[in-house]
């Protein structure tokens, strides 16, 4: 992959070992500069140094996970910690196990879980395609990243056809298998899809009301929806909608909510 033209990106990045499918994650101010310190067997990933050595760089994948133009050391890390409840990551072995980064802990402008690398397969476990984020893989639906997000976390079937699940890696479909199948669902989601399917993950996330509370208990108020409670509360509302989608009721911003 040439990298000329991220030379002096801040992001994250994967090398896959296509032998065994280990991976390692590592962020970056420079990604051309950083690949060159792995490739000529550098840097602080003891490792992956040491797999590159014993199965020869070509045996190797290389991907850009995710840019994150003009971000700081402590963002690139977390999101970087993100990718480690995902993803196999042996040769991180500094790697803290697979704690994910608390939530008061995310930079205000970043929905972590929306960089997770996922896999688009076919009902029956075919891998059609794989990205580096969720953002990624709703333009290429043409679905909302909300939406794409509720069916990976769910393990629903998305429009009837594609299941979208964690990064599994390996090799994707023929570019015109891709394409043909893209365009099916495109098809599809534009006419039925997206009106019935997208309204029915719109309604099971969103909730018909939500109760907000104090740590201590004391209810501060009731919200019509789960927007008019992020917004009262200065909370993005698709972090809300995530935090929801896990578990109600979840603590979000210091306060609790709770589905009603």
């Amino acid at each position: 992959m040439d990298l000329s033209s991220y030379e002096n990106l801040e992001g994250i990045y994967a090398y896959q070992n296509k032998v065994n499918n280990n991976i390692y994650v590592g962020h970056t101010h420079n990604f051309k500069h950083r690949a060159y310190l792995h490739n000529s067997r550098f840097g602080a990933a003891p490792a992956l140094v040491h797999a590159i050595t014993l199965y020869g760089l070509s045996s190797f994948r290389y991907f850009i996970l995710c840019l994150m133009p003009g971000s700081t050391r402590a963002e690139r890390e977390v999101i970087e910690r993100s990718y480690f409840d995902t993803l196999h990551c042996p040769y991180n072995i500094h790697a803290p196990g697979s704690t994910h980064p608390n939530a008061e802990g995310w930079p205000e402008n970043f929905v972590s879980s929306f960089y997770v690398p996922v896999t688009i397969q076919t009902l029956s476990g075919s891998t059609i395609i794989s990205f580096p984020t969720v953002k990624a893989a709703s333009n290429w639906l043409g679905v909302g990243v909300n939406t794409v997000y509720s069916y990976l976390e769910r393990g629903k079937a998305l429009g009837g056809m594609f299941r979208v699940i964690p990064f599994i890696g390996g090799e994707s479909m023929p570019e015109a298998d891709v394409d043909r199948l893209q365009g099916e669902f495109l098809n599809y989601w534009k006419n039925f899809g997206g009106k019935k399917l997208g309204a029915a993950v719109s309604k099971s996330i969103q909730g018909k009301a939500v109760e907000v509370s104090s740590l201590d208990g004391n209810v501060l108020g009731t919200y019509p929806s789960i927007n008019d409670a992020a917004r009262a509360h200065n909370i993005k509302p698709a972090t809300l909608r995530i935090s929801l989608s896990r578990q109600s009721p979840n603590i979000c911003g210091g306060l609790l909510f709770k589905k009603l």
